[in-house]
């Protein structure tokens, strides 16, 4: 809940709008959040909803750390967020090796990614966000 209720304060005090050279890198595909959006801004905020929506494609990444590929991924999909912002992430050392391999099997197993969409989550998503930063070997 604490990664929903951070970003749902940075679009609703409108930070993510006024900072538009920042990119945010949201853990476990934004946690809650995804499930927030329409319930805070098509409610209460109605004005920052399809900007807002904008960003959240452009400017925000979505890290796949912890179990979230089993259903979770489909909520946030469900906004057209770009496959391309989808980045592989796992919660090692805090989460044993056992069950990271296991989300890792369940990216490779979701049926809603081509081959090459789950290569680019894996790295070409990262140079994408990183350009000339990240270096891989």
């Amino acid at each position: 809940m604490e990664t929903a209720r951070t970003f749902m304060d940075l679009t609703v005090k409108q930070t993510i709008h006024n900072f538009t050279n920042t990119h945010f890198v949201l853990p476990h595909v934004g946690g809650a959040f995804p499930a927030m959006i329409d319930r805070v801004l098509k409610t209460v905020h109605t004005s920052l909803y399809q900007a807002s929506l904008d960003i959240y494609r452009t400017r925000f990444w979505w890290d796949s750390a912890s179990p979230t590929y089993f259903h979770q991924i489909n909520g946030l999909l469900a906004y057209d967020i770009p496959k391309g912002n989808l980045l592989y992430g796992t919660d090692f050392p805090f989460i044993n090796a056992a069950v990271t391999a296991a989300d890792f099997e369940s990216i490779m197993a979701y049926p809603g990614l081509t081959d090459e969409e789950k290569e680019n989550l894996l790295s070409n998503n990262y140079k994408e966000l990183f350009g000339d930063k990240l270096h891989f070997s």
